[in-house]
């Protein structure tokens, strides 16, 4: 209930500086509910303090927060248990960002992707470009790598993580030219909120165990 607390006080603006709630932040927790609740065992789904808290501060969260979360929270618009066409409506702002949100769908609903589509969205949203980081919502691509995560990745949606960035950076195993540049990049693209970065680092820390 503390976390749906501060997520609304944030959202409304009442959270100031370092208690403010990112659009990280936002995306990885909706994006773990999702997901437990469309495919994890019954066990592992929702506890019933859970279910009353999200009954209670639902209908309020909805109409303050930005619709990309809104989609990631109820992408089909039935599961909170407030009728709403924004998720199953949203499509994303752009091209790679209506990319994203079309295999954030398939995530969010507890399934995989391809090697191509992975390594090709990847390219996509986190192109190592300067100035281009910033072409997605950090909410979607947020749910999409914890998404991933609480999925448990196959073997070829791995490899596509690991693979994703050789033709720029060269073989990641050559980790510290890739750290020091992905984080260089993103920091002076959003000096704010790093935690993106550090959640793309997750994986790659998976690849290279």
């Amino acid at each position: 209930m503390r976390n749906l607390i501060d997520f609304l006080l944030s959202a409304k603006g009442e959270l100031k500086d370092e208690q403010e709630v990112s659009k990280a932040q936002l995306g990885a927790f909706f994006a773990a509910m999702a997901i437990r609740a469309n495919s994890f065992p019954e066990a592992a789904q929702w506890s019933e303090g859970e279910t009353r808290a999200m009954n209670r501060f639902w209908p309020l969260l909805v109409r303050v927060l930005p619709p990309e979360v809104i989609f990631i929270a109820d992408p089909e618009g039935t599961m909170m248990g407030v009728m709403s066409s924004i998720g199953p409506q949203y499509g994303g702002n752009g091209i790679a960002e209506m990319r994203l949100v079309g295999d954030l769908r398939e995530v969010l609903a507890g399934g995989h992707l391809g090697f191509d589509e992975i390594q090709s969205l990847l390219r996509d949203v986190l192109s190592l470009e300067d100035g281009m980081l910033g072409r997605v919502s950090e909410s979607l691509l947020s749910a999409f790598l914890i998404g991933q995560r609480m999925n448990r990745e196959t073997d070829r949606e791995l490899k596509a993580y690991c693979l994703a960035f050789d033709d720029e950076l060269g073989n990641l195993l050559s980790f510290p030219n890739f750290y020091i540049r992905f984080s260089f990049i993103k920091c002076m693209h959003s000096e704010k909120d790093c935690s993106l970065f550090k959640l793309f680092l997750k994986h790659i820390y998976t690849c290279l165990l």
